[in-house]
């Protein structure tokens, strides 16, 4: 890529656009990461509050 910025094939501002989406796609795959994450560790929670009050139920 720098070659061709060099020999004016592609623009330097046009590079730096490229570089800064493909920041930006990275960020927004962590973010959705970090929302699958935090979704899984929710529907956990819920099943082990599920099974703590089937067991009291049982011990009635």
């Amino acid at each position: 890529m720098q070659a061709a910025v060099a020999d004016g094939t592609l623009s330097a501002a046009r590079l730096e656009s490229f570089r800064r989406l493909m920041r930006e796609l990275a960020f927004e795959e962590e973010k959705a990461e970090i929302g699958l994450v935090r979704l899984e560790k929710k529907r956990w929670k819920g099943i082990g509050k599920l099974a703590r009050d089937i067991g009291k139920m049982k011990g009635r």
